[in-house]
């Protein structure tokens, strides 16, 4: 959603996520701009959970994320890394996990 849909949907009182997509930590400065703190954050974890390399970069910037944007609501995705419930737990933050279509089929 973007910045004037979101004043928009804010100023009408209409409840809205944000669904936040990052790279490497070099694209958290304008992926993480202009997002309210306290918001309900959305994020997809699929793709990011195969290799080693890629989950390390999905958990950093997820964690930043949560850092940054202080988050009251977390909702993933897919599967998702264990550390996420703790850090969630530790910071009051709700995190909801929704399964991918492929866990849900199995």
């Amino acid at each position: 959603m973007n910045r004037h849909s979101r004043d928009i949907f804010a100023q009408n009182g209409i409840p809205y996520i944000i669904n936040v997509r990052f790279g490497d930590e070099k694209s958290y400065p304008f992926c993480f701009r202009d997002i309210p703190k306290d918001s309900i954050l959305f994020v997809g974890a699929l793709g990011t959970q195969a290799r080693a390399d890629h989950k390390t970069i999905f958990y950093s910037g997820v964690c930043t994320m949560i850092e940054t944007l202080e988050p009251r609501a977390l909702l993933i995705y897919g599967s998702v890394d264990k550390r996420f419930f703790e850090l969630c737990i530790a910071r009051d933050i709700t995190l909801v996990r929704y399964p991918s279509q492929k866990e849900v089929i199995r």
